[in-house]
This record gives C-alpha cells, structure tokens and sequence, in this order.
C-alpha cells in the first residue's frame, strides 16, 4: 500500500455514480475509496451538503484523473455529471461547485463592467440557451454592476442572485432544488468564498453553517434534528476532509460523542454515557467501520 496521503479527486451527490467511479479506477489498477461525512451512515442527511468524495492516493491523482476523464469522456451528458475538483457539475453540485462558480462569476461580472459604459443604468438581459427566453439579468448601477440572478433550470425563474461590490462577490443566494425558495446562501471575501450556510430540510432555517477556506470546509455546525439549535460540530483537514467530530445535544457543552477520523474514516469514538461531562466508553474502528476494541475510560 502506497504510504503517501489521500487526497479528493471528485465530489459525487449520487452515491451510486461515486461507485460506478471507485469501480473503473479499481478496474485501472489504482487505489481508490469513498468518504461520505454521515458519520458511517448513522447521520445521512449530511451527505446533503458534501456529497460522497472519491479519495485516491497522491501519488496516482494524475492517472486517476486520466482514467476518469476517458470514463467521462464515454458518457452522455447528464444531470448527474460528477463534479471534478474544480466544483463542475449538473444539476445538483455540491457546495464546492457554486464556490468555485465564484471564480467564473467574478471573471465574467468585471468583463460586462467594463462593457457595460452603454448601460450605466439598467438591467442587460441574456438568452444563454438560445430558447426564446432570459435566463440571466444583469443589474447596473450609475455603470457599477451591483446583481447578477440566472435561472440555471430555464424555467423562467431566477434561482441563483449573485451580489457585486466594485465588480466583486460579495455574497450569494441559491435554491439548488428549484423549488422557488432559497436553500444555500454564501458570503465572499476577495472573491473567494469564506462561509456558507444550508437549509437542509428546506423549511427555511439554516440547518448547517461552514467556515471555508478557498471553498474548502474548515468546519461545520449543524442541527441534526432540525430544531433550530447545532448539534454536531465537525472539523476538517486542509483537504476539506473530515477529521474529527463533537455531537453536543441541544448545543450544550456537554460533549456525549467525540468521533476522530483518519483520511475521512471513523477511526475513534469516545462516548460519555451518562453525560455527566467525563467520557465513559472508548472505541476503535477498522477501515471497514467495524469495532476493533472497546473498552471503559479509566478517570
């Protein structure tokens, strides 16, 4: 086994194309896994927001990278394209996608504020897939793009707002279920995205808050049971991977479940049993989730 680290080749929304693509580089000879951020299944829904991620080894990222290319490359298009790392995707990327769209947005806002002297005021429309029908608004300001809003799913609707200050994003707003309401909400700094917040269950409230670094998650609070309060604050390594976890009910400070991950796998587990604040029972994991080991936490 290659002793060099894991690192995420692709981000897959779809659990089963993640496998389809694990499949074809196993196929090719390279060492590949998943890892999905739901706590080894007990928590799915957290795979709403990160998706399952393909890692492979350092090592081989650029032959990996070649043989899902030509995977791709045999495929129709569809809604389901993976996303790569650089956040593409079809109809619902994960969250780097629309962080990494920043980037593209920013390029583009600066190229019609400085096209835009014919319109000092006003709103450019656009017609990107030639159906008869906008779906992208630009918005000026005394010459200053101040909003950009597309309608990804071209039904005549705006489902993405991108916000600008001189030329820049500053914060965006999208509902990436197309159900008329917004469900993810970004802020900017420099253009690069530094947080996000997602509405899970779609009723309106923010069920997870991320602090990113160039679009890569630092950490994350979430509230598993969607009443309102975080309950599970994770942390991530510089590959935006998960490294370790604290289940806090209700927000308290008692910590009932601390989780330690190697290369995004449930390595360790302490439990405090009787949440009484000192942990009572602690658990090993192999790579295959199973327990290796467990035993009482002497004080």
């Amino acid at each position: 086994m290659n002793t060099d680290e894991w690192v995420p080749l692709r981000t897959y929304q779809d659990e089963m194309t993640a496998e389809m693509a694990l499949l074809e580089l196993e196929a090719s000879g390279i060492e590949a896994m998943l890892s999905a951020d739901d706590c080894g299944g007990t928590y799915p829904m957290l795979r709403i927001g990160s998706g399952t991620r393909l890692l492979v080894r350092t090592s081989e990222r650029e032959k990996a990278e070649e043989v899902l290319r030509a995977m791709e490359a045999r495929q129709t298009p569809t809604a389901d394209t993976p996303a790569t790392n650089d956040g593409s995707r079809g109809k619902h990327p994960s969250r780097l996608l629309w962080f990494a769209l920043g980037a593209v947005i920013v390029s583009l806002a600066w190229w019609f504020h400085t096209a835009s002297k014919e319109h000092p005021w006003g709103v450019v429309k656009e017609d990107i897939n030639k159906d008869g029908q906008w779906d992208r608004w630009w918005t000026y300001r005394d010459g200053e793009l101040i909003k950009r809003e597309d309608d990804r799913n071209f039904d005549g609707k705006p489902d993405c707002l991108v916000s600008y200050e001189s030329g820049r994003v500053v914060a965006t707003e999208e509902d990436r279920d197309f159900d008329g309401k917004p469900d993810m909400w970004s802020q900017y700094s420099n253009d690069v995205a530094v947080s996000a917040e997602y509405d899970i269950n779609h009723d309106g409230r923010v069920d997870e808050y991320c602090r990113l670094h160039y679009g890569v998650d630092v950490s994350s609070e979430l509230d598993s049971d969607f009443n309102g309060v975080f309950d599970i604050f994770s942390r991530y390594n510089k590959a935006g991977v998960l490294a370790s976890r604290d289940v806090r009910p209700n927000g308290t400070n008692v910590v009932v479940r601390h989780e330690e991950y190697k290369d995004g796998i449930l390595n360790t587990e302490l439990i405090d049993t009787n949440r009484d604040g000192h942990f009572d029972i602690r658990k090993s994991f192999d790579a295959m989730g199973m327990v290796t080991n467990e035993a009482a936490v002497g004080r």
